[in-house]
């Protein structure tokens, strides 16, 4: 998996998430089975960068968009 995915997927599995669960709001059990799916998945991938990391003593840097980084956004998991 990408730097990038391992990194930007803790942040934004939740972000996405809960939007999408107001949809489901109506149907309860429904709700919160997807909140169940989308919060593990979101741990799967965090101990995946964990793991990732172990193996990587320098950490991950992922610069999102084209801003240089003093202006832009530097995500950084290190250990």
């Amino acid at each position: 998996m990408s730097p990038v995915l391992l990194i930007t997927l803790p942040i934004l599995l939740p972000l996405l998430g809960a939007p999408l669960a107001i949809f489901l709001r109506r149907n309860h059990r429904l709700q919160s089975y997807f909140a169940l799916v989308v919060s593990t998945l979101a741990l799967l991938v965090s101990l995946l960068l964990a793991w990732t990391l172990r193996s990587t003593p320098a950490g991950l840097v992922v610069q999102l968009g084209a801003w240089p980084a003093p202006f832009g956004i530097s995500l950084v998991a290190d250990p």
